[in-house]
């Protein structure tokens, strides 16, 4: 982004903040070094916009003691890339991200705004890195070597849809209690076994024939 068009959203009431000057991993450096990419970040765009950023996004999430004491010296909120919600006790430089993905479910959006974070998306990401890592092991004996192994189970994880596997149980789970329900509303309880039996049967889709 251009310093003409940064001046020309301002303008529109767009905030801007400060992101270090060379976007660098402030867990990685000295602190010599975080001090300079933050003061002179904020110095830059004092310069461009007129006024001092109020705000700092530290890079990729890395916070460190140094960036932190930097960060509260130099602005006054600082984003970090972690999960929560915000309340009165909530530290100013430590401010977690609520971010909505592409797709997102509404379920998901009131997971992230009422818990701070998707309990779904946490657990495949945590997959994710188990299997990368190669942190799950196979209890049982096999010719195969571990690189093949790895190979095998990244090839797994690639190729199911969980997401779509996790759809398809929901919709299934929806029809039955359709099917469970509209069998309470049209029989006694004696005769509930019998319209239930008579509704839903193992060789046919569940909820496929005569849904409203």
């Amino acid at each position: 982004m251009s310093e003409g068009t940064i001046l020309e959203w301002s303008k529109k009431n767009i905030e801007f903040g400060g992101h270090t000057s060379h976007h660098v991993n402030l867990r990685e450096v000295a602190d010599q070094r975080v001090d300079q990419e933050i003061a002179q970040c904020k110095d830059e765009l004092t310069a461009l916009l007129g006024k001092p950023p109020a705000s700092f996004a530290y890079p990729f999430g890395g916070v460190s003691p140094g960036a932190y004491a930097a960060a509260r010296k130099n602005f006054e909120l600082a984003f970090t890339t972690m999960h929560g919600i915000l309340n009165l006790a909530t530290d100013p430089h430590l401010v977690p991200r609520i971010s909505f993905l592409p797709g997102e479910t509404r379920f998901g959006m009131w997971c992230r705004l009422r818990l701070g974070k998707n309990p779904y998306e946490v657990c495949r990401n945590r997959w994710t890195r188990l299997f990368r890592n190669n942190q799950i092991h196979f209890t049982y004996s096999s010719p195969l070597s571990d690189s093949i192994k790895s190979k095998v189970v990244s090839r797994i994880f690639r190729t199911f849809d969980f997401v779509g596997m996790w759809k398809a149980v929901r919709l299934k789970l929806i029809a039955r209690c359709r099917i469970w329900i509209r069998a309470m509303l049209s029989c006694d309880g004696d005769d509930f076994g019998q319209a239930v039996h008579l509704q839903v049967s193992f060789g046919s889709p569940l909820g496929s024939r005569d849904m409203p």
